[in-house]
């Protein structure tokens, strides 16, 4: 008998109109939002300035979002690339399925390049290619979206507005010279992070996924029956991993404010602790995944990536123990006005020596100029006397 359980959406998407408005993506962004609102308080802590966060995560969430899809579908392509498959499904991201291995790696890869300071703009006509890539790219992503019917070949079109877009940005960003440094961005981002997984995993209960065994526990999730899913009563392991996150979120803000983590450190400690939680939690999945010698894959890589969170802890704390004095060199923030005032102090003293060597120049000059005058009136009163001498005489 079924006393309490945690009751799942009767549908995960609904329509303004022709506009789909879905729950999954909601939540995705949501949790974005946040990770840059609470980052960019962070970062001003640190002495940052306010908005490099967000301006950095322009680069980073686009690319999180690609890596995050691209793991997911090698990593079970046989959903979309077995027979009776439609491999055009792999760019359904609304329809779910992000690995967060790939969303981090290929993430950190946009955040490093958002992380180098604007060198030469862009040309003209690299402009308008990639705002005609966007505009093409978006053109094709809405009539999906909104189920228009399209032909498939259109997908290509759609990639390669992409393409030229992406290339155009990895171009300019070629041209840059480094600004901040990344460990130190990555840091103060950290418990955001976690706070956005927290968030973005109740995109699955909208979509009825990522649940674990069948549980009689009073907060049970159930399931109804759908496509490629059986009615009943599950672990809510979304619901394990949100929580789970949110003490991440804890742990790193404690840990960092109580032993001053830098360089780093504060980001390996969220994936590490990560890491602990998304193993027990994947064990309990039931959903179809790839095994290697017994345990999911999944499992596998958590292992491997909480090793290589310790020791880089471990290598980190030893090269480069403390934090950050600098995090945003001559941006304003607190290194900046550092910097500021030393230039200000160096400018004062360049003037006040310039003012006394011009004080004493002209001194020079003055002395200088009494110097024959003196010597003529002399020789003229000796020339007087000697006038003198001689008429007397």
């Amino acid at each position: 008998m079924e006393f309490a359980y945690i009751p799942s959406p009767s549908t995960g998407v609904i329509h303004l109109g022709p506009i789909p408005l879905r729950g999954y993506a909601f939540c995705i962004i949501i949790g974005v939002f946040v990770a840059v609102w609470y980052g960019n308080k962070r970062w001003v802590a640190r002495g940052g300035t306010s908005g490099t966060v967000a301006d950095v995560a322009v680069w980073a969430v686009p690319f999180g979002l690609v890596g995050g899809r691209l793991y997911h579908v090698i990593t079970d392509y046989q959903l979309y690339f077995s027979d009776g498959e439609e491999w055009t499904d792999a760019f359904k991201i609304w329809e779910g399925g992000l690995g967060i291995w790939g969303a981090i790696a290929v993430g950190a890869l946009g955040a490093w390049l958002g992380c180098r300071r604007p060198g030469a703009p862009l040309p003209q006509w690299a402009r308008i290619a990639s705002g005609a890539g966007a505009l093409v790219f978006a053109a094709w992503a809405a009539a999906k979206f909104a189920d228009v019917s399209v032909p498939s070949w259109t997908v290509w079109i759609g990639l390669a507005g992409l393409a030229v877009t992406a290339a155009a940005g990895v171009w300019a960003c070629a041209r840059r010279r480094p600004g901040i440094p990344l460990p130190a961005w990555a840091d103060a981002l950290a418990p955001g992070i976690a706070l956005a997984q927290a968030i973005g995993r109740w995109g699955n209960w909208f979509n009825q996924e990522l649940y674990g065994k069948e549980t009689d526990l009073p907060w049970a999730l159930k399931i109804s029956a759908g496509d490629g899913r059986e009615e009943g009563l599950y672990h809510p392991t979304f619901l394990y991993e949100s929580l789970w996150c949110v003490g991440v979120a804890v742990l790193v803000v404690w840990a960092d404010r109580r032993f001053k983590l830098g360089h780093g450190r504060a980001f390996a400690l969220y994936v590490a602790a990560y890491c602990v939680g998304r193993g027990w939690i994947e064990y309990m999945r039931v959903d179809e995944a790839h095994h290697v010698l017994g345990l999911r894959l999944n499992v596998w890589t958590s292992f491997v990536v909480f090793a290589l969170a310790v020791v880089y802890m471990l290598l980190s704390a030893m090269l480069r123990p403390g934090r950050e004095e600098i995090v945003e060199p001559g941006e304003g923030g607190e290194g900046g006005a550092k910097e500021s005032a030393d230039s200000a102090d160096s400018a004062r003293s360049g003037s006040g020596a310039k003012t006394s060597l011009v004080k004493d120049g002209s001194g020079a000059d003055e002395k200088a100029e009494d110097g024959p005058s003196d010597s003529a009136n002399a020789s003229e009163n000796e020339n007087e006397n000697a006038s003198e001498s001689a008429g007397k005489a």
